[in-house]
């Protein structure tokens, strides 16, 4: 691994590999007129950029995308002060993150294009799709200002949502499947084309850190099993999943219920969740209550088998070899025990936030560290095979690296090897997912648009009517209430108990940021922000995609 910032060392890699790219320029001090001559007189360019290139931005789980001070295009003779002005601006930035890393800058000349834009592969759990938005400039598309696209990397199956004009498609296939090769994790991309001269140019390549949901409101729900199914608790735990993941999430639930009977639980069905073609899960709440309900004996079995259920979690925290071949009767073991852990330690830790794509087999996140201190109260016990659980998870996930369409198979198929008709589903299921349902829960079509996490927030409404005159400071714990999002305000998201706009995408900088933070974020009618007034307490529930005044 280089000791170059991410930003510049992943370009680098994809420069070699042939991939056209600007010719960067990496620097962390105040630079001579000299040095900056020979690298305008190198590129004879009419125009320059100056990015941030802080070892801290493009992490695999948070990208710290838009905290950093970044230029528009300047001209040769505007270089020197224009360096000098974003290392003492991104040296603040720094300082606010607490941080004590050099104020790197990466300098390139400027890509004269016709069309630009980020693009992220795969889309949701789908390896042969791309969502793309796009606009005249990258710098649009980052403000959250610009057109959509799902795009198939098939040329032989049609895009779900066809872009405006095709003619860069197949250099942004291109590029992805060489990048795909490249790199092991899903991709972010910013990309510019010119029309004129035919060149389609990789600017940036980071990871993705969460992955990007339903593009638009589905009109119809999907016939569900009877009874009351909600977006709940263990929805928003185990997030959007593909196929295979569900399948494996319903298999471990059903092979756990020996071990939740033996401390007393009915355990009768496991029918208390069902999957939207988005991959939502839903929750069936009576269903799941009788699952965990206790057996007119339960209390005594209970007492009864605690000490055997802690005994064998100790004995696998003794033994846990984390080198071994991935084993499903082990990881059906370690989820049944995780679960009456958590039964037996009354659902300590369930408030626990874990990452949102922890579950699903296709984003390979890094497992969790090992404590094998022997800590025998059962709040660690339940977190120590918790992380035990994920580990052996993320070994089933590197097995599905090496394939990723195998998410569309059943759990029998895959470990039969019957792969055959994976990528067919995926082609079939595409448009579907592409769907938001949540909304139609409720009463009908929302006039919200969901970007974010699938949250329910309370606190007061911070309205700003026009963002290109404020000037203040945004305060802590409000829901922000404006026409668009300044990229100034990013390093507030973290602080905010949401966001609502009259417009924005889902891959700006500050969606990517509310993301990450995990804080609701949504695109709602102008007729709702004007309905919600400033310093007032508001609801804003992105799991049935409505907000109003308290």
């Amino acid at each position: 691994m280089s000791n170059e910032p991410n930003k510049y060392y992943y370009l680098h890699l994809a420069q070699q590999a042939g991939i056209h790219t600007p010719s960067s320029w990496l620097i962390n001090v105040i630079t001579s007129d000299s040095a900056i001559k020979n690298f305008t007189q190198n590129n004879a360019s009419e125009y320059y950029i100056v990015r941030s290139a802080v070892a801290l931005e493009d992490g695999n789980t948070q990208s710290l995308a838009g905290h950093f001070w970044s230029s528009d295009k300047v001209s040769a003779n505007q270089l020197a002060a224009t360096i000098e002005y974003g290392l003492q601006e991104n040296s603040k930035r720094l300082q606010q993150q607490k941080s004590v890393l050099p104020p790197t800058l990466m300098v390139q000349p400027f890509i004269e294009h016709t069309i630009g834009g980020v693009a992220f592969c795969p889309w949701s759990f789908f390896s042969n799709y791309v969502y793309i938005e796009y606009s005249d400039t990258v710098q649009h598309v980052v403000e959250g200002n610009a057109q959509a696209a799902l795009i198939s990397l098939d040329p032989n199956y049609s895009h779900p949502i066809e872009p405006s004009d095709n003619s860069w498609v197949p250099f942004l296939r291109h590029t992805i499947q060489s990048l795909k090769k490249l790199f092991n994790f899903p991709l972010d991309i910013e990309w510019v084309f010119n029309h004129n001269t035919q060149l389609f140019t990789l600017l940036q390549v980071r990871p993705q850190t969460h992955l990007v949901g339903t593009l638009r409101t589905a009109s119809q729900l999907p016939t569900l099993p009877q009874g009351q199914w909600e977006y709940g608790a263990l929805s928003e735990s185990v997030g959007r999943l593909s196929p295979l993941s569900f399948d494996l999430l319903c298999y471990l639930y059903q092979e756990a219920r020996a071990t939740l009977k033996l401390i007393g639980h009915k355990a009768a069905q496991v029918d208390f969740m069902y999957r939207l073609p988005d991959g939502t899960i839903l929750i069936e709440y009576n269903k799941e209550k009788a699952f965990y309900e206790n057996t007119r004996m339960g209390g005594f079995w209970r007492g009864f088998k605690a000490p055997t259920i802690k005994n064998q979690i100790i004995e696998l925290i003794k033994n846990y070899a984390p080198s071994t071949t991935f084993d499903l009767t082990h990881l059906s073991t370690l989820f049944a025990l995780w679960l009456a852990s958590n039964s037996l330690s009354q659902g300590a830790g369930r408030d626990e936030v874990l990452d949102p794509q922890r579950y699903e087999l296709l984003w390979l996140n890094s497992p969790p560290d090992i404590n094998t201190a022997m800590n025998q109260d059962w709040i660690s016990l339940s977190t120590q095979v918790r992380d035990l659980f994920f580990n052996e998870l993320h070994k089933l996930k590197l097995i599905i690296s090496a394939k990723p369409e195998a998410v569309f198979c059943t759990l029998t198929e895959f470990q039969k090897n019957q792969w055959n008709q994976a990528q067919q589903r995926q082609h079939e299921q595409v448009v579907a997912a592409s769907f938001d349902y949540l909304p139609l829960l409720q009463s009908g079509a929302s006039a919200m648009q969901s970007l974010s996490v699938a949250k329910r927030v309370t606190g007061i409404v911070f309205k700003i009517d026009n963002p290109a005159q404020f000037r203040g400071e945004i305060p802590k714990d409000v829901i922000l209430v404006a026409p668009y999002f300044d990229n100034r305000w990013v390093h507030s998201i973290k602080d905010l108990k949401g966001i609502i706009v009259e417009r924005g995408s889902r891959l700006a900088h500050s969606t990517l940021v509310a993301r990450e933070a995990q804080v609701p974020y949504v695109v709602a009618d102008k007729k709702i922000t004007d309905n919600l007034t400033n310093k007032s307490e508001a609801i804003l529930d992105t799991t049935k995609n409505f907000t109003q005044p308290v």
